[in-house]
C-alpha cells in the first residue's frame, strides 16, 4: 500500500505483465510510487515505445506530455 492507503500490484496473466500492455499500448500513463518500483524500468521503456508510436492516449497533440511533468511545467 502506499501512503494513501491504495493497494499498488502488478497485473499477470500468464506470463504477461497486463500493467505493461496497457501502458504500451498507450491507455495508461507511467506513475511509480514507491516501493512498488520493481518493473518500473520496463513500463518506462513501455511508455516512451507508446509516445514514439503515438499510440493510444499519445495520439492527440493535447496528450504530448505525461501529467506528471505538465504539472511540474516541463511541457
Amino acid at each position: 500500500r502506499d501512503r494513501y492507503g491504495r493497494t499498488l500490484a502488478y497485473a499477470w496473466r500468464g506470463d504477461t505483465l497486463v500493467n505493461e500492455t496497457v501502458v504500451r499500448a498507450g491507455w495508461a500513463f507511467l506513475l511509480t510510487v514507491p516501493p512498488n518500483v520493481k518493473y518500473a524500468r520496463r513500463l518506462e521503456r513501455a511508455q516512451k515505445a507508446a509516445r514514439r508510436a503515438r499510440a493510444g492516449l499519445w495520439r492527440e497533440p493535447g496528450l504530448a506530455c505525461a501529467p506528471r511533468d505538465w504539472r511540474a511545467r516541463r511541457c
